[in-house]
């Protein structure tokens, strides 16, 4: 599937309505590339927020469920970060957040917020239009930067 948005934030999935054969209770899954994680739509709407752009390869259909689940790699991709009105909006998936810290383009640390013990965070920034820097440690101890422009 293709999804496309112009703005960053919250977004939901779901069956309009079935018919035929997935009438008559053939499951109809969505792969969410991004986390790894497989949502049956037929029970249930598909929550997940999303930087702005177009998205080729992040969601899939699929009929059944994988025989097996593998651990999922911490990568770039399973963090989302993007600015709405005031706030730096973090999302990190499936992983738990430990600390945040935002600096300017210069290197400048401009906020920082420890202890967080989430895996989603709103952070004020201002008003200020400018490229910010997030970095984001996780409660493993593994370190994600994000380039966020405003």
């Amino acid at each position: 599937l293709t999804f496309k948005t112009a703005a960053a934030g919250a977004y939901t999935i779901a069956l309009d309505h079935a018919i035929g054969l997935f009438d008559n209770g053939q499951a109809v899954y969505l792969k969410d590339q991004l986390n790894n994680s497989t949502h049956n739509l037929s029970l249930s709407p598909y929550a997940f927020t999303t930087e702005a752009g177009s998205f080729d390869s992040r969601f899939q259909i699929v009929y059944q469920t994988p025989l097996a689940t593998a651990e999922p790699i911490l990568g770039a991709s399973n963090f989302v970060a993007y600015k709405q009105d005031h706030e730096v909006v973090i999302n990190a998936g499936k992983e738990i957040l430990a600390d945040v810290s935002i600096f300017d383009i210069r290197g400048r640390l401009l906020v920082e917020q420890n202890q967080i013990n989430a895996s989603q965070i709103k952070i004020e920034v201002g008003t200020t239009q400018q490229v910010l820097i997030v970095k984001m440690t996780t409660a493993e101890n593994k370190v994600v930067t994000k380039k966020v422009v405003d």
